[in-house]
């Protein structure tokens, strides 16, 4: 009998399975951004979000920001009078982040960054998806002007922060040649797929639908490889519950800068990424696009440790 936790295939370097052949799609930097106002401004179809100013910081000190992105779309976040430094990715200190400004932070559904820079002498502001009129402003402690800073121009214009060549190269938690104990390929797309026992045109993982989608079986201390290939027409931020996977590669590129950890990372259409983890979390855990409509409509699916069972059934529980 074939074990079904173990599934052999080609090195991922040496992919040609017709399977995982991702739809040809580049790599959008610009998808799903909000379009520009006349005359250059954003799209104002929500009214504007805007924190209130907290305390004056002195000059020369270092606030901290954390952004979190608690919707189902990517939000982008820019930030405007000062270099910065993103020092987190979803909790996980990065190695040696470089300081940088004007370029864009695109945060996934589900996402956190941790950024931190030095307070100017003038005024700092946080615009989210490029919209002036929201956001926050960060003030030096001896100003009362909440004004943008001076200079600022179509944020849109910005080129997104690649954290693929952003910090400096580190040890990963394990080997990124393996061995690896569990190899999973998950092809995402859309099809007709019983969803809950009702067929329906499907968010889907190999053309399997929750809950017909096969359960991913790991032992306590595997080390794990995921491939993702998008092929379908939309993102899809990949939430694993209860671990911290490492990015090693994205279209067969590999990072050159500090390890790239997350908990959710955006596969657009096209792409193909391949994470690792470790399996030091046993217990039963959500494996989901966190855009929760794509998991709505059956796209999740569970990770399981051997040894650990619910007396839930799954089919009539499907909270995220």
């Amino acid at each position: 009998m074939v074990d079904p936790r173990r599934h052999e295939r080609p090195h991922r370097h040496r992919r040609t399975g017709t399977h995982l052949n991702p739809r040809p799609h580049p790599r959008p930097e610009e998808h799903h951004r909000p379009e520009p106002r006349a005359g250059g401004e954003p799209p104002s179809t929500k009214p504007p979000v805007r924190v209130p100013t907290p305390p004056g910081r002195g000059r020369g000190t270092l606030p901290s920001l954390r952004l979190i992105n608690t919707d189902s779309d990517p939000h982008w976040f820019s930030l405007l009078g000062t270099p910065f430094r993103v020092v987190a990715v979803d909790g996980r200190d990065l190695n040696e982040p470089d300081d940088i400004e004007e370029q864009g932070l695109r945060l996934p559904a589900g996402g956190r960054y941790d950024v931190t820079f030095t307070m100017p002498e003038g005024p700092v502001a946080l615009l989210i998806d490029h919209d002036p009129d929201g956001g926050l402003r960060v003030r030096p402690e001896d100003a009362a002007s909440e004004e943008m800073p001076d200079g600022v121009g179509d944020t849109r214009a910005w080129p997104d922060l690649d954290f693929f060549d952003y910090g400096e190269p580190a040890e990963l938690p394990f080997d990124r040649d393996g061995p690896f104990d569990r190899e999973f390929d998950m092809v995402l797309d859309r099809g007709l797929a019983r969803v809950g026992g009702v067929p329906a045109y499907a968010q889907t993982v190999n053309g399997y639908a929750f809950p017909t989608i096969p359960t991913q079986l790991v032992d306590a201390g595997d080390l794990v490889l995921l491939t993702l290939v998008n092929r379908s027409f939309e993102p899809h931020p990949w939430h694993l519950h209860g671990h911290t996977v490492y990015v090693l590669e994205r279209n067969g590129q590999v990072p050159s800068g500090s390890p790239i950890p997350h908990d959710t990372f955006d596969v657009l259409p096209g792409e193909t990424w391949v994470v690792g983890f470790q399996a030091s979390n046993p217990g039963l855990w959500m494996n989901h696009c966190h855009d929760l409509r794509h998991a709505h409509d059956g796209m999740m699916l569970r990770l399981d440790y051997t040894g650990i069972s619910s007396p839930f059934d799954e089919e009539h529980h499907q909270g995220h």
